[in-house]
């Protein structure tokens, strides 16, 4: 009896690169549909001594679609609006957001900044309000394990960093303090409608001195793992693609 090597059937390749293709080639993972990808921002600002000055405003229209990249930006500068006034106040704001669907994975990743800067201040009244947010809106059809992460830092106290999953359940990681720190979560999500969303915010009547600065960041990823089906399917194609054979 004379033994050969391990070899692959010409039928088990064809079948395990199709069932690969079919994996990467659908246009949507099976029980994850996104159904809406939208950023937006905001941005005011207000310099002058003695008076009420302006607020020049520059806020984009949200955008969004459902794969892609998506992105806005946000920028309100004020003063000096008086001759006597020396103060000025920056706002400024930006979102940046991806969506993708790789090999069955649905991932969201974004960044987003809240940034307020006075300087020259020679008693106001000065303000500064900045505000920017994502979201992804997604349906699943089945239990779905979703993995999610980044980092969240603002200062001071009074800014805003907040991420969450909204539906059933709701999943909120939420201030903690005014240093950066990474966050994670993991589970399984059951069927339903949910938003993964995060917002930065930043408000300020900045208190006496010349100078002053604000900000609040966050970049978080969250990612939809490949369905059970899909994975057992791969799983019971490939032992069925090489078998032992042997020539008596």
């Amino acid at each position: 009896m004379k033994r050969i090597p391990n070899r692959c059937s010409a039928a088990g390749v064809v079948l395990l690169i199709c069932t690969l293709l079919l994996g990467l080639a659908k246009p949507s993972s099976a029980g994850v549909i996104v159904t809406s990808s939208v950023v937006d921002t905001f941005a005011q600002s207000i310099s002058g001594k003695g008076c009420c000055g302006e607020f020049p405003v520059d806020n984009p229209a949200p955008t969004g679609g459902t794969y892609g990249a998506f992105s806005s930006d946000a920028e309100a500068i004020a003063g000096p609006l008086l001759e006597v006034t020396t103060g000025v106040a920056i706002g400024r704001s930006s979102a940046v957001l991806g969506v993708s669907l790789i090999g069955g994975l649905t991932t969201a990743t974004a960044s987003l900044s809240a940034v307020n800067d006075f300087y020259d201040m020679d008693g106001g009244p000065y303000l500064a309000d900045t505000y920017t947010q994502f979201s992804v809106f997604f349906t699943l059809t089945e239990d779905t394990p979703f993995v999610m992460s980044g980092t969240q830092a603002w200062h001071p106290d009074d800014s805003v960093a907040l991420i969450r999953i909204t539906g059933s359940p709701v999943i909120i990681i939420g201030p903690k303090d005014d240093t950066p720190h990474a966050f994670a979560a993991s589970g399984t999500l059951p069927p339903g409608d949910y938003e993964f969303t995060a917002n930065v915010g930043a408000y300020a009547v900045p208190p006496g001195g010349p100078e002053y600065y604000e900000d609040s960041t966050i970049s978080a990823t969250l990612v939809l793992l490949p369905e059970p089906s899909s994975l057992a399917l791969l799983a019971l194609t490939i032992p069925a693609v090489c078998r032992r054979r042997r020539r008596r």
